[in-house]
């Protein structure tokens, strides 16, 4: 008797709501047999026993698998899935999803992973999974935690992966093992294995840590670059210091550390057992010193051109 009475104060709610298409309350047993349409927007509390489905969710939405279109409020299911904006907390015990040009504010918790189809969304907050936060194309302001975050994406705060960090544009703190760019980097990024800028002429500014190597050979480097086996800026530029056993870059303005040490131009000092450059405006210290175009073209242990 109670379970019918329950059932008939919903029927009542939404007869009176459905002219206004708005509820505080709704049950959804499926997305075809709720007790409000589709169309309805929710002001209060949703419950989603299956797969629950309306225009927006405007409260707390609790279920299965919950779909709606705009969400503020608390959003907890096994997958939340969303098609415009969503300001508050989700927390999905598998996933959650956004699709369309959206803005995510808040705070994101998957176990699988976190996951905006859209190549114009902006996400502001916390997204945190243990596997994946796969964001094309978007913007990411705040912190981003999982195995493997991003694609092409832009961020903005700290990014920390198990695996990898695959982003566009950088600008805050980015720690994985691997850390791949396409485009501009102004930080740290700190890596166990690799640092990778691929992008054309970009711009790196800050620190590079690496535990094996920093790879950025087309980009215009102002910074650190630290690394055991190489810094690499081969046929790009580096204004500061390169702490490596293997330096190189095309043009440099400051100062190379390492065991070996190359530099098409160099403006500084090169310090290591073999040192070579073509044009010099500065020192060697080394072993083997290397200047193509000074009258003492090679000589040992010292070698200066101004």
């Amino acid at each position: 008797m109670k379970k019918l009475a329950m059932f008939a104060i919903l029927l009542v709610l939404g007869a009176a709501t459905h002219a206004a298409d708005m509820t505080p309350v709704q049950l959804a047993l499926w997305n075809k047999l709720q007790i409000f349409p589709e169309t309805t927007e929710v002001w209060g509390l949703r419950l989603d026993l299956l797969y629950g489905k309306n225009a927006n969710m405007y409260g707390a939405d609790l279920g299965l698998v919950n779909n709606t279109a705009d969400m503020i409020g608390v959003e907890a299911g096994a997958v939340n899935w969303n098609r415009g904006d969503v300001l508050g907390i989700q927390a999905g015990a598998l996933f959650n999803a956004n699709e369309g040009s959206s803005r995510i504010v808040g705070i994101q918790v998957a176990p699988v992973f976190n996951y905006a189809s859209s190549h114009h969304a902006e996400v502001y907050g916390l997204q945190l999974a243990v596997g994946l936060n796969y964001m094309p194309d978007a913007d990411v302001y705040g912190l981003q935690a999982a195995f493997w975050n991003g694609l092409r994406q832009n961020v903005y705060g700290a990014e920390l992966g198990g695996m990898l960090n695959n982003t566009r544009d950088m600008y805050g703190l980015e720690a994985a093992l691997v850390n791949f760019s396409r485009g501009d980097s102004y930080g740290a990024q700190l890596a166990g294995l690799l640092n990778i800028n691929a992008g054309e002429n970009s711009k790196v500014g800050g620190v590079q840590v690496a535990g094996l190597v920093n790879y950025a050979p087309n980009a215009q480097v102002v910074g650190v670059q630290l690394s055991p086996f190489g810094n690499i800026v081969s046929d790009g530029s580096l204004e500061g210091l390169q702490i490596s056993c293997w330096n190189t870059a095309k043009k440099m303005t400051g100062v190379q550390l390492g065991v070996v040490n190359l530099s098409n131009i160099t403006n500084g000092a090169q310090i290591g057992v073999f040192n070579k450059s073509d044009r010099m405006s500065g020192f060697q210290l080394g072993l083997i010193n290397v200047i193509n175009t000074s009258p003492l073209t090679g000589f040992p242990l010292f070698n200066v051109q101004f």
